[in-house]
């Protein structure tokens, strides 16, 4: 790799305007272990709504580019690494706070969002189900 001293300013403002990717350290890993090594979730006390993990991973995986896994799929592998633990409107995982928005009206909007979605499905007919 060059000397960065002896670069030129061009050289050194194309290198700033390359996109950000993810740490190459992490590609080997799975999924959802990839997700948490890179956005550097820990385990902790604090209990974070599946939905905003879920919310949080859809966001990470679409920033780098790379396919996202369906809710159940996601969830499988995540609980390989955080408890879980079954609460009144869905499911928790003990983690570390940091990088979630706990905020009364972000969680208001993910279980809003939540209901739509579960509500929302039309069930499919025995053709639907066919094709």
């Amino acid at each position: 790799m060059n000397n960065i001293n002896k670069l030129s300013i061009e050289e050194l403002m194309a290198i700033a305007k390359q996109p950000i990717k993810e740490n190459d350290e992490f590609k080997h890993l799975p999924p959802v272990r990839r997700f948490i090594a890179s956005d550097k979730i820990a385990y902790g006390d604090v209990k974070i709504p599946a939905m905003l993990v879920y919310d949080r991973y859809i966001k990470w995986a679409n920033n780098n580019k790379i396919e996202v896994l369906s809710k159940v799929k996601f969830f499988q592998e995540l609980a390989l690494y955080f408890t879980k633990i079954k609460v009144t409107n869905g499911f928790v995982y003990l983690m570390g706070p940091d990088g979630f928005n706990l905020s009364p009206e972000y969680l208001e909007l993910i279980n809003a969002d939540r209901k739509r979605n579960f509500h929302g499905k039309k069930k499919k007919t025995k053709k639907e189900h066919k094709n």
